[in-house]
């Protein structure tokens, strides 16, 4: 079943939750769609054949059920809305081909692998600690960004000592917070071995 999801700007906008384009706010939500149809007499926007769709939604999108068919002339040519009528899933496809980000300590995923790979790629939005213990030892934690598992997207944070004794020594966790933890349980350990 299609899934289609109005942001309602207004709402967005008095109620503090969100200033930024709706367009970014999707993106940044992980949010992928196919296409974005702006209703400026309503104050919102719709966007058409939505996937990885969080849950719950923010309070400024909602469902909405129309038939793209009925919308031409309503900023959706008939091109477009016979585009959007045809439109084919990709999330029942392969649920495996989901990647993750983190959004904050959030981690969201998309089967959009343009959308997926600038971000990983940047190694600045993947580590999340570095801690110099001496001029050899480090301790590293990143967000892995791919399954690592076969259980699916467990283990998502990997916490690694550099160099020393306990070169090599890992942590996996699989929430942000897990990851914080560990990573000072870790730099701890160490720092303490190092004074005796």
């Amino acid at each position: 079943m299609a899934k289609h999801l109005r942001f309602d700007i207004l709402w967005a906008a008095y109620n503090n939750q969100e200033q930024k384009h709706p367009q970014e706010v999707m993106k940044e939500l992980g949010i992928t769609y196919q296409h974005a149809t702006p209703q400026s007499l309503g104050d919102q926007w719709w966007f058409w054949n939505c996937e990885n769709i969080p849950d719950p939604l923010p309070l400024y999108l909602e469902f909405i059920e129309l038939n793209p068919m009925d919308c031409i002339g309503w900023g959706l040519s008939a091109e477009d809305a016979t585009k959007i009528r045809n439109y084919k899933s990709t999330e029942s496809k392969n649920s495996a081909l989901r990647f993750s980000m983190l959004k904050g300590k959030e981690i969201i995923y998309t089967n959009d692998v343009l959308y997926w790979a600038p971000w990983a790629d940047d190694f600045n939005n993947r580590r999340l600690f570095l801690t110099q213990i001496s001029d050899e030892v480090e301790v590293s934690t990143v967000f892995l960004s791919i399954p690592h598992s076969l259980s699916g997207f467990l283990n998502q944070f990997e916490t690694m000592v550099i160099s020393g004794v306990f070169d090599g020594k890992k942590g996996n966790y699989n929430t942000y917070d897990e990851a914080e933890k560990g990573h000072n349980e870790i730099v701890e350990m160490i720092t303490k071995e190092l004074k005796r």
